[in-house]
This record gives structure tokens, C-alpha cells and sequence, in this order.
């Protein structure tokens, strides 16, 4: 439950917080990237089989 549903939330979390930091005018790509990279394996993670 946690493998699915933690890396989403932590993904959302870190492109919220690189967002917040851009207005300032400090772009960080690399929390944009990890972001999204979490987000797409929360939800890769939903498309391998249970046992």
C-alpha cells in the first residue's frame, strides 16, 4: 500500500515545494524531474499484478 500510493504523494509534494521555490525566480529542474519520475512510478506500480 505504501510502495502505491507513497511515491504519488511525495511526488506531488516535491512539485508543489519546486513551484513554490520558482516564484522566487529559483528554478529547480531536478525537483520538477524526480516529481514527475515519482508520480509515473506510483502509477507504474499500479500495473503489475497483485499476488
Amino acid at each position: 500500500m505504501l510502495l502505491r500510493f507513497g511515491p504519488p504523494l511525495a511526488g506531488i509534494a516535491l512539485i508543489g515545494h519546486a513551484v513554490v521555490i520558482s516564484v522566487g525566480g529559483d528554478i529547480e529542474r531536478w525537483e520538477f524531474a524526480l516529481g514527475v519520475l515519482l508520480i509515473v512510478a506510483g502509477f507504474a506500480s499500479k500495473l503489475v499484478p497483485a499476488r
